[in-house]
């Protein structure tokens, strides 16, 4: 009797030492579990908090252009279709020569524009329209690299036809490495800004989070069209001004601050 209340009183012990050993094990791993998921929380949310200054800037670079661009057309009108298509034929052809004779290459001579319309008159008492005649028009885009010959070569078109010019501008032909220097100014531009306001706020600059820049380079140009004379025959050359061009870059850059 005294050997089975033994046995009883031994299986009691084993069976409470196993449930405290359960439940000390479950303790522990909720304890490390919270500590895990606290800890995941917290990384989480310095990262999402990390402090930053974005600051902007800007530089200009100017440089003569060394190419013109200019429109020019001819506009004839007719009765006759084909009378209408070959005097606008004969002074584009003439105009073509002489801008070709002043050595503008044939790759920098583009048509952008070649029309044919009916034109027609309109009777005011009975509101009919009859076909008068018929206009033709050509237009052309010249490159000229030699920038010395701008006003000879609107003049000489003028004499041979061209009754209309539009669109005369300046560009750069390769602004590649003016737009490296624009935008290394501006960078420059913008990292001085940064010392100034990182020292103002009694901060420091840490490493860069962000970049973006903008480049443009504005070119003047005249859009007004302008209906030039027939055949002036005038020794009289155009002085055309070219100016400078300029190349404008804008940056923006964030840093992280300690």
């Amino acid at each position: 009797m005294e050997k089975k209340f033994y046995q009883t009183k031994l299986f009691t012990t084993l069976i409470i030492s196993i449930v405290a050993l359960i439940s000390i094990c479950f303790i522990f791993g909720v304890v490390v579990t919270v500590g895990v998921l606290k800890n995941s929380t917290k990384v989480e949310k310095d990262i999402s908090k990390i402090p930053t200054i974005t600051i902007s800037g800007s530089a200009d670079v100017y440089t003569k252009p060394d190419i013109a661009l200019v429109a020019f057309s001819v506009i004839t009108s007719s009765s006759n279709v084909s009378e209408a298509m070959n005097q606008n034929t004969s002074k584009m052809n003439s105009i073509i020569n002489y801008i070709e004779s002043q050595g503008v290459e044939e790759k920098d001579i583009k048509t952008t524009n070649f029309n044919l319309y009916p034109v027609y008159a309109y009777a005011h008492d009975t509101g009919k329209r009859t076909l008068s005649g018929y206009e033709v028009s050509q237009s052309l885009q010249i490159k000229i690299r030699d920038l010395s010959k701008i006003g000879g070569i609107i003049s000489g078109a003028t004499d041979r036809g061209a009754n209309e010019m539009s669109d005369l501008q300046f560009i750069v032909d390769n602004d590649d490495n003016l737009k490296a220097q624009a935008r290394e100014k501006a960078i420059l531009d913008a990292q001085n800004k940064a010392k100034v306001l990182a020292d103002q706020l009694g901060v420091k600059l840490g490493k860069i989070v962000s970049f973006n820049e903008n480049l443009a380079t504005p070119t003047p140009i005249y859009r007004s069209s302008v209906k030039l004379m027939e055949s002036s025959d005038s020794e009289e050359i155009p002085n055309i001004q070219t100016g400078e061009n300029k190349i404008s870059a804008t940056v923006s850059i964030t840093y992280e601050i300690n």
